[in-house]
């Protein structure tokens, strides 16, 4: 139901350059009443809206929306994160931020069948969730240090069950080689400051 569509290896750099200049760029004292998780998807959703949510919205590609939002509710059942995060992005949309992106299919964990806006990128608000949750550890540690776990985006596969799983696993790959960084980057010390150096030891905000 899911696929990443071909990325040049330059193109991908560059989404990936573009988006963690954003992220750098960002001031975050005008977040200062934000919990992390809505920061963390006001930072991303800025992010991307300044890359250009119609180039991202085309990087990953739902193909069969039924069996997708199938996917979605797996992962929204197991994850107290993804749940988290739909939660912030409904606050987000309530309060009119980043009106360019779709509002949730999934609410008080039940299937809506709203439709997206005309011109709105990709399907749902969960697509732009979960292309947060597979992104590449320097991207997520670039949005927030709570997301920043290397073995984040592999547990967030492992609760999509048979016969998607392995397709899962490999469309997070797909998108870790796309957008892979140019230097060794790993985590961030804090939302917004860039750090090198060992991996991070965090709970991860799942179960």
């Amino acid at each position: 139901p899911l696929e990443v569509r071909y990325l040049p290896k330059a193109a991908g750099q560059w989404i990936a350059g573009s988006l963690l200049e954003k992220l750098a760029e960002d001031q975050l004292d005008q977040y200062h009443n934000f919990t992390w998780p809505t920061l963390a998807l006001s930072r991303w959703l800025s992010a991307a809206e300044v890359t250009s949510p119609g180039i991202l919205g085309k990087i990953v590609v739902v193909d069969d929306m039924d069996l997708f939002m199938g996917i979605v509710q797996q992962i929204y059942s197991r994850s107290e994160l993804f749940r988290e995060l739909c939660r912030s992005y409904a606050e987000l949309q309530a309060l009119g931020f980043d009106n360019s992106f779709p509002p949730l299919r999934i609410h008080d964990s039940k299937l809506d069948n709203c439709q997206s806006p005309p011109g709105a990128p990709q399907t749902c608000g969960e697509l732009w969730i979960l292309f947060l949750l597979l992104l590449p550890q320097h991207l997520r540690a670039a949005v927030s240090e709570h997301l920043a776990h290397p073995d984040l985006s592999s547990e967030i596969c492992k609760m999509v069950r048979c016969p998607w799983a392995l397709p899962m696993e490999a469309l997070k790959e797909t998108l870790h080689i796309a957008l892979s960084a140019k230097q060794s980057c790993t985590w961030l010390a804090a939302d917004g400051n860039l750090a090198f150096g060992p991996q991070p030891a965090m709970g991860l905000l799942w179960r």
